[in-house]
């Protein structure tokens, strides 16, 4: 597949965006937006707010500053395309570190055991048949 590096949009069999009239390229760059003391990269594009703020906490919990932009419009009851993209940033400085913790964070997940084991910090735990539930107001007593 070829993309638009103006519109995003993807091409088959073309070598030349027809509205842009530029350059069709194999792989879209990511973005990169300046900010008041940093200069923030896309990282990833996720499908949902709730993926955008798990993967925000978990670089955070790893010392790396991120945000994310949400482009999800709510008119619909589904996202389309990439009016439903959540990009997730962090600062240029960090940008290697991130990639690979998200790297091994995924390659953790694809090598967890598919029964019915919960992932935690420190890798796969399985959840006892006798476990009680604890509510939130327990959880804070």
């Amino acid at each position: 597949m070829a993309y638009c590096p103006v519109c995003k949009r993807e091409f088959e069999a073309k070598t030349e965006c027809p509205d842009d009239k530029v350059a069709l390229v194999d792989e879209l760059p990511y973005q990169t937006v300046e900010g008041d003391t940093t200069t923030w990269v896309e990282i990833a594009t996720v499908g949902s707010e709730e993926e955008a703020r798990m993967v925000r906490g978990f670089l955070q919990a790893e010392g790396i500053p991120s945000q994310y932009e949400s482009l999800e419009v709510n008119m619909l009851p589904v996202n389309i395309g990439t009016m439903g993209e959540i990009r997730v940033f962090v600062d240029a400085e960090r940008e290697a570190d991130a990639i690979r913790l998200l790297a091994e964070r995924e390659e953790d997940f694809e090598a967890a055991p598919s029964d019915e084991s919960v992932m935690t910090d420190d890798g796969p735990a399985m959840i006892a048949d006798d476990a009680e539930t604890v509510s939130e107001d327990d959880q804070k007593s």
